[in-house]
């Protein structure tokens, strides 16, 4: 009996030590993952723009984010017009990512559009030739856990190159 105990207590003792570390990881591994899929869909709606389709001519195409609630989330679709209200931003296939990540709002640098203030939207463009169209930015993602770690997408070039960054690099 005294045995069980001496081992009880020392696997409590070394899962008190490990969860902290283990709790970091996941942590870590859902902003790898919300940063992963921005960066694929920023390289999605850059290779729609170039691919027309029968029903389609080539057209130009955007990724749009914007937290709603306390979901971020994101669209990848045709452009929409300067013109476009709250209910035609709302019908865009919107995804969200993990529910413990949300958007760095200071740190993103897309442009935020003025027409649609409720929630704020920003996106990026690109041509029929997968350039961007307007301002070059990145978008920020953090842990909402306070971890401090931050991951961005940093579209950088004209011609749309697109690299990831963390923490530091992302300010």
């Amino acid at each position: 009996m005294l045995e069980i105990l001496v081992v009880l207590a020392i696997v409590g003792i070394l899962s008190a030590i490990s969860a902290p570390a283990f709790l970091g990881f996941i942590n870590r591994q859902r902003l790898n993952t919300a940063q992963g899929r921005l960066y694929l869909s920023i390289r999605e709606a850059q290779s729609l723009a170039k691919t027309p389709t029968l029903n389609k001519p080539i057209a130009q195409t955007q990724v749009a984010f914007r937290t709603l609630g306390s979901s971020a989330q994101y669209a990848v679709s045709s452009r929409l017009p300067s013109t476009a209200n709250v209910s035609d931003w709302n019908s865009l296939p919107w995804k969200n990512l993990d529910p413990a990540i949300r958007f760095d709002i200071p740190n993103m640098t897309f442009t935020q559009l003025s027409a649609v203030p409720i929630p704020p939207i920003r996106r990026v463009i690109f041509d029929n030739k997968g350039n961007v169209i307007g301002n070059l930015g990145k978008v920020t993602v953090t842990n909402q856990f306070g971890s401090g770690s931050k991951a961005c997408v940093i579209v950088s070039t004209l011609l749309g190159a697109a690299r990831t960054a963390k923490d530091s690099n992302c300010n």
